[in-house]
């Protein structure tokens, strides 16, 4: 065993501090740009150490903290691999299952610039809820909250950026099996398991490396001689480091909050100014973009509505294809029927969607 626990309690000044020198397993979709929700860019100045990491808890993250000890305390300790037993061992008070907390960062010499923030190491003996049979070592537990409206965006029914959260952290530990424990809609609990895949560590690896080595640890040097430049009041020297910083930030992604921290910064000088040809070749693809959803919607709406005619014509819930189907039904808390359709083949496995969706 090689790896290193670091032990630092939650919302010190420590562990914000701790945190600028690794990647997170929850910022490792960020990086592979595989997670919808976070910014390359901003992530890219709080590790640089330009922006402070966010202190913040607000109500949405306390519900989730506490809800993560309700999941891993009250339903995952009593997991048998169905919910019946589960509920039965709940009320005989039969703990089948049981884990650590760690209260710090895990990191290991062989994942460079990473490190592990586990919800819990299964304590041995652990035993794999698919085959029955005893792993050797420990094992990850990871628990999460997600709606089912998230969860019906994939194929496992779990982010990606979970899924790559956890081969992080088992990659860390030196482990091989995994458990997600979710809790949908606040009242359906399941868990899935995730065994540790080397093609999927190899593409994080590689890309986290390039995140640090390419513009990470670059920029923190030049943020030093900002600061230095500072200090003896050299404001042409300042601007020169800062010029440097924005060239070294990786290329930004598609989600809001890059678009938000972009524009936040954005100080106009001037009304009008010559483009560049790379950058009006952007442009072009981006008007192209646009006219192309449209047409794409147009297109999108005009099957929904075909296929829902089918199925009315048909007077059924589901209609099932060979690998997949089309269903029909309307959510508890409304009143408006839904399509939902899930197409599956068999070449388009999990893993490949991660590893394309890394590229």
């Amino acid at each position: 065993m090689s790896y290193i626990i670091h032990p630092i309690k939650y919302g010190l000044p420590e562990w914000y501090e701790f945190r600028k020198d690794y990647t997170g397993g929850s910022e490792i979709g960020t990086i592979t740009r595989i997670n919808d929700y976070g910014s390359i860019i901003k992530l890219f100045h709080q590790k640089v150490g330009l922006i402070e990491i966010e202190n913040i808890t607000n109500e949405s993250m306390r519900h989730g903290q506490l809800l993560e000890k309700y999941i891993a305390n009250e339903w995952w300790m009593y997991y048998d691999g169905t919910i019946e037993g589960t509920m039965r061992n709940q009320d005989e008070q039969l703990v089948v299952r049981n884990y650590d907390k760690i209260e710090g960062f895990i990191t290991n010499e062989k994942a460079p610039y990473m490190m592990a923030s586990v919800d819990g190491l299964m304590r041995p003996p652990v035993f794999n809820l698919i085959t029955g049979e005893q792993i050797n070592g420990i094992g990850i537990l990871e628990c999460k909250t997600i709606s089912g409206y998230v969860a019906d965006r994939w194929k496992l029914k779990i982010p990606l950026y979970h899924i790559t959260q956890v081969q992080q952290y088992m990659f860390i530990t030196e482990c091989e099996y995994s458990e997600i424990a979710l809790l949908e809609d606040g009242r359906k609990f399941r868990v899935e398991v995730i065994r540790l895949d080397m093609d999927i560590i190899e593409k994080i690896v590689s890309i986290n490396t390039t995140f640090w080595e390419n513009h990470i640890l670059p920029a923190k040097k030049v943020y030093q001689e900002y600061l230095s430049c500072k200090a003896k009041g050299d404001l042409s020297g300042m601007e020169k480091c800062e010029t440097e910083i924005i060239r070294l930030e990786p290329d930004p992604d598609s989600t809001d909050e890059t678009k938000d921290f972009l524009t936040d910064r954005f100080k106009k000088e001037k009304i009008r100014c010559k483009g560049k040809q790379v950058d009006h070749q952007k442009a072009i693809k981006y008007d192209s973009c646009n006219k192309m959803i449209a047409i794409i919607t147009k297109e999108k709406d005009r099957l929904r509505n075909e296929l829902i005619k089918s199925i009315v014509e048909l007077r059924s819930e589901y209609m099932d294809f060979d690998q997949g189907y089309v269903r029909l039904f309307t959510k508890s808390n409304s009143t408006k029927p839904q399509l939902a359709v899930e197409v599956r083949n068999e070449l388009d496995k999990e893993k490949n969607n991660i590893l394309e969706g890394m590229l």
